[in-house]
């Protein structure tokens, strides 16, 4: 995984140190760690949202609010379709405890659901 420099950046986007600034105060997930000299290092994922912005804005024509916000939106929408994944794994996890209660209290009553004794 990759630490980038701002000057990295810089010169693998074409962007300036300034307008990366105004990206990062515009998306607030987007902010690279900092060293304690407050030197910024970009990870890939950073990176694939300086690549995003750069497509909206000079690619489609967006302004910068607007191609944050579509940024934005779709990370909300990714968050939704995680956590709705979480949910129907839980389900998933307390639909097969349900069954294999069910069938431990079917074998140990020797009887099957309709209450009659069942042939083993």
């Amino acid at each position: 995984m990759g630490r980038y420099l701002i000057s990295d950046v810089e010169r693998m986007t074409g962007l300036k140190r300034h307008v990366l600034r105004r990206w990062e105060e515009r998306l607030p997930f987007f902010s690279p760690d900092k060293d304690y000299q407050g030197r910024r290092y970009y990870g890939e994922r950073d990176m694939e949202t300086i690549a995003r912005m750069k497509h909206l804005i000079y690619g489609t024509g967006l302004s910068e609010e607007e191609a944050a916000k579509a940024i934005l939106s779709d990370a909300a929408a990714r968050k939704s379709n995680a956590d709705t994944l979480a949910e129907l794994r839980e389900i998933r996890e307390q639909l097969g405890s349900l069954y294999l209660s069910l069938n431990s209290l079917k074998k140990n009553n020797g009887k099957g659901t309709d209450g009659q004794d069942e042939e083993r």
